[in-house]
């Protein structure tokens, strides 16, 4: 949505809008396979075809887990690049890991619902935390 706004208003694609909104768009993305997850079992069985479904839940992991590497590393170009303006966003670094961390323990533990709040929880938690934490080092770059 910022990307597409982005263009809209300026009329041009600028390459680093996307460095900036790409690490979202990825933890967005591991956000709705976390938010499947605990409904895997009542979509299988009526043939939903929801992505964790399609892909299981080992190719939901793998996918998961590569959307959060992507954004790890999205997130270190981004601080190389930017600079000033991302000077904060190594602090979601430890949620990132925690978050691939709580996903491989709510496979192992399926039954286990409290697990699977914590894992949706932290999902919102970590994309909140990096829009925050974006903007926050704009504001900072701006009155500095």
């Amino acid at each position: 949505v910022p990307l597409t706004g982005y263009i809209l208003q300026a009329q041009r694609f600028d390459l680093p809008i996307l460095f900036i909104c790409l690490p979202l768009i990825l933890i967005h993305w591991a956000m709705l396979i976390a938010f499947e997850l605990p409904d895997y079992e009542a979509d299988k069985s009526v043939r939903k075809r929801t992505q964790t479904v399609r892909l299981g839940l080992r190719g939901a992991f793998i996918l998961h887990t590569l959307l959060l590497m992507g954004s790890f590393i999205g997130i270190l170009i981004s601080i190389m690049t930017f600079g000033v303006f991302a000077r904060y966003l190594w602090l979601a670094l430890p949620l990132i890991i925690w978050q691939n961390c709580s996903y491989e323990l709510s496979l192992k533990r399926r039954g286990n619902r409290i697990k699977l709040h914590v894992l949706t929880t932290g999902a919102v938690g970590l994309f909140a935390l990096i829009s925050a934490l974006w903007l926050f080092g704009f504001i900072h770059a701006i009155v500095l």
